[in-house]
């Protein structure tokens, strides 16, 4: 049983996996079409901050693709109603995890990438 744990971790090792959250601390507008949520380098005025996104990518030997990353934080955004999302700096971590298996222990390398953004509302100009 140990051997199925060990072969599934190193195949999640290998192929990677991508997973996202959201956290809604705003108002919660109607969702819109993501192709309409717009990237920000900073907030502009008239805004209403609906919440927090964010997406993880975690793999040693997966590639690491931002605009991948970025349409996954649209995708959260535009599902809470945010028209625009404001990108935080892209954060990388490497840890090991330790293992027992049959005759000791198996060491795991493996990285973690976490994109983040400030989804928000922009009102429309009157």
């Amino acid at each position: 049983m140990k051997r199925v744990y060990a072969l599934v971790g190193i195949m999640l090792l290998i192929s990677g996996c991508a997973s996202g959250l959201g956290l809604v601390s705003g108002q919660k507008h109607p969702p819109i079409d993501p192709l309409q949520v717009m990237v920000l380098p900073k907030t502009l005025p008239n805004h209403e901050v609906l919440g927090v996104v964010d997406t993880r990518v975690i793999g040693m030997n997966s590639l690491i693709n931002q605009n991948d990353m970025i349409n996954e934080l649209k995708k959260q955004a535009a599902a809470i109603g945010a028209n625009a999302i404001v990108l935080k700096p892209i954060s990388t971590t490497l840890y090991t995890k330790m293992d027992r298996v049959q005759y000791g222990w198996m060491s795991t390398l493996t990285r973690q990438t976490t994109l983040s953004a400030t989804a928000i509302y922009v009102a429309p100009n009157p």
